[in-house]
């Protein structure tokens, strides 16, 4: 499975030799896909990404769960649990819909359960990926004693998105 089909096949972005010399762009717009992942891979994160670009906040929550689908999809992770308040109705629905077995830390009763008795509990049920918005939980807690593969997503809000 390949990033740029699915994200063309989902209407996310598109490639035209008129526009940016071909270079995949965010449907309707100039802004070349590439932006937005070096927006990613520095401190401005996709934050800032959003902030300047604010009518492609859709679009790059949608790049992100592709991201994440196709990261699934090759690892065989099935139960999945997302941090309190994270855009769970926006990740969730993907996931599920992928065939992934996705829960929240409300589902499961753990609201309010410090960093720690989370990852214990969601190792022993065995959850395989956790999900969380939580930048600093990879320097308060030693991941790697823990079996789940976190992924900390870079947002500047958790509020669902409507």
């Amino acid at each position: 499975m390949n990033l740029s089909s699915v994200l063309q096949q989902r209407q996310i972005i598109h490639s035209d030799p008129e526009i940016m010399s071909g270079l995949p762009v965010f449907m309707g717009t100039r802004v070349p896909l590439q932006t937005f992942f070096d927006y990613l891979e520095s401190e401005a994160g996709l934050a800032e990404f959003i902030a300047d670009y604010p009518r492609l906040q859709d679009q790059a929550i949608r790049v992100l769960e592709a991201i994440a689908q196709i990261m699934l999809a090759q690892q065989r992770v099935n139960l999945i649990l997302l941090d309190e308040n994270l855009l769970s109705k926006k990740l969730k629905q993907p996931l599920v819909e992928a065939g992934h077995i996705v829960s929240n830390v409300d589902d499961m009763g753990w609201r309010g359960y410090k960093d720690r008795q989370t990852l214990e509990l969601a190792t022993a049920k065995p959850f395989a990926l956790f999900i969380t918005a939580d930048k600093n939980l990879p320097f308060q807690q030693n991941l790697s004693a823990y079996s789940i593969q976190v992924i900390v997503l870079d947002v500047s809000s958790t509020r669902p998105l409507v």
